[in-house]
């Protein structure tokens, strides 16, 4: 009986992965331009990160050949899974590329495992459960993230969404909405903002609040404080781009991007790719006749998550009123962006809806998805990018490119929007300034300066009390050492690390990461252990969070 029960199971993961199959096919053609868009900061980031590594970062934040070889620091601010993901694979793939690709494909695979899993345990049908991950996974906008935007962090968070409801939803297994909400924490800041809101909406719905809502709460927060603690750090030292109002975006401009209605039907001749999609369609056209044949164990998560998908749909438009909403959701930028929600929501819907009509997978209907799926491909596949014969790794240079005195968008420093706004504000003085160590004020002789990453070294003579100004862009964690002691620094008025001395003597540079990085990263991994203890426990018995 189990044998059965397992061939059974055998099947339809079989037909997630045949359909992840087909759509991924591209990401396996060797020209593909994946440099569009956000790839080339995630290129940049794989690249800048080993650069770290090897320069000896106790944490590897400053990326030091970027900003001109100033340095600049993505992980910082910008959740860490889609760097350090890659490059686990990265230990067994030769080029930077095409780890890139396969990390897309193997997150694409388990978003639809897990989104079958949440709608089996809402359903407990393995029918339904199938065609909501295919519906997940086929959906336009997720292929406009994998192959035309290249937003490696947004596609994903598609995978971790369904292990956030499915711990919502499950009052005994608490821990998958904890690694869930770990997960898109540490993936995408923007989709967390937005998933918090919609969860809010979910358990206010359903009265789920309880003692373990808390706790996984307590064990979410310190789990991921090794991301969040040194961000707020730096937020309250100085003012950086991001958290600059205004800096990039307001909710006027957010609403002036909201989608045109005939979008969510039709693309033009425009790259982006925002329809719902055929498959939701006829899913969606379905819902009056199923709405009343919906068992009542999970109609509640049904209605819900249909309100829930259309309100997301609608706020894609200009019919949403986002600029009156408070100033934080400025930080969505893009109003295409509750697409992501759109599906999440509506495929569990559609799913269910189609699965009332479908009560037994065969060969045919197999076949059929697997039709419709390459179809979907097919329809998008003209806005996919090729390279013309270009090597793997031929675009070396555009992760290094020069910030000049006018830029305001890098390949490999996104916006600057992790600069200091002194130094955004300065960067004419970014383009010009050389690797020298600078005096701002006093009198001092530099000599025997050698430059590697964040090390350097340098001597100071015919000093009287002097401020020198190093070059690095100010960012907290540097440990700079005058003659064996330990030097307090501060920012210059170009954004830039500055130190007084007042004697001669030899200068230390290196990168170690401030203490509340080190305490934050202990009380993440302590945590972390604790919650496997408590998934441990309750697979005994013992105790289920």
């Amino acid at each position: 009986m189990n044998k059965l029960k397992k061939n059974e199971d055998l099947k339809y993961y079989l037909i997630i992965l045949s359909v992840s199959i087909i759509i991924g096919l591209p990401l396996f053609v060797n020209n593909l331009n994946i440099f569009l868009d956000d790839g080339m900061q995630h290129f940049s980031r794989l690249i800048g990160i080993t650069t770290s590594i090897a320069e000896g970062q106790t944490f590897p934040n400053i990326m030091s050949n970027l900003c001109n070889g100033f340095g600049y620091s993505w992980n910082i601010f910008y959740s860490p899974i889609t760097v350090y993901g890659p490059l686990v694979l990265k230990l067994i793939i030769p080029t930077y590329k095409f780890t890139l690709q396969m990390f897309m494909w193997i997150t694409l695979f388990l978003s639809g495992l897990f989104m079958y899993k949440f709608v089996l345990k809402v359903t407990k049908s393995k029918v339904t459960a199938v065609f909501a991950s295919v519906l997940y996974m086929i959906a336009p906008y997720r292929m406009t993230d994998i192959y035309i935007r290249f937003s490696i962090a947004e596609h994903v968070a598609f995978m971790f969404l369904p292990m956030v409801f499915l711990g919502l939803y499950n009052n005994n297994k608490y821990h998958y909405l904890i690694i869930g909400a770990v997960g898109l924490i540490l993936t995408h800041t923007i989709t967390t903002f937005l998933a918090i809101i919609f969860a809010l909406i979910y358990i206010i719905a359903n009265r789920k609040v309880s003692v373990k809502l808390v706790v996984s709460a307590i064990f979410i927060i310190l789990i991921t404080s090794f991301f969040w603690a040194p961000m707020l750090e730096h937020m309250l030292a100085t003012e950086y781009g991001v958290f600059v109002p205004g800096r990039m975006a307001t909710t006027e401009s957010l609403y002036e991007t909201g989608l045109e209605f005939k979008q969510w039907f039709f693309t033009d001749e425009k790259l982006h790719v925002f329809e719902i999609g055929f498959p939701i369609i006829i899913g969606l056209m379905l819902t009056p006749f199923c709405i009343k044949k919906i068992p009542n164990e999970y109609k509640n998560i049904y209605v819900i998550f249909l309100i829930l998908g259309l309100i997301s749909l609608v706020g894609t438009t200009k019919l949403f009123p986002w600029k009156y909403m408070p100033s934080i959701f400025s930080m969505i930028q893009f109003t295409f962006r509750m697409l992501e929600f759109m599906i999440f929501f509506l495929s569990l819907v559609c799913g269910i809806n189609i699965g009332i009509f479908v009560k037994e997978i065969k060969t045919y209907q197999v076949l059929g998805i697997i039709i419709v799926t390459s179809c979907c491909l097919l329809l998008f596949s003209r806005h996919i990018q090729y390279l013309d014969n270009r090597a793997q790794e031929d675009l070396q240079y555009n992760y290094e490119q020069r910030i000049a005195g006018d830029t305001k968008v890098t390949n490999g420093s996104g916006w600057l929007e992790y600069l200091p706004n002194k130094a955004y504000q300065n960067r004419g003085y970014i383009a010009s300034r050389t690797m020298n160590v600078y005096v701002i004020s006093g009198n001092a002789t530099i000599e025997n300066v050698v430059k590697n990453g964040v090390n350097m070294q340098f001597e100071v003579k015919n000093i009287e009390e002097t401020v020198l100004e190093l070059p690095y862009v100010y960012y907290l964690g540097y440990k700079i050492e005058y003659n064996g002691e330990k030097v307090d620094y501060y920012e210059s008025e170009n954004g830039f690390i500055c130190i007084t001395i007042s004697d001669e003597g030899h200068v230390n540079t290196s990168y170690t990461g401030t203490t509340i990085m080190k305490i934050s990263a202990i009380i993440s991994l302590i945590s972390a252990i604790g919650l496997v203890g408590y998934i441990i426990i309750g697979k005994r018995g013992s105790f289920v969070i």
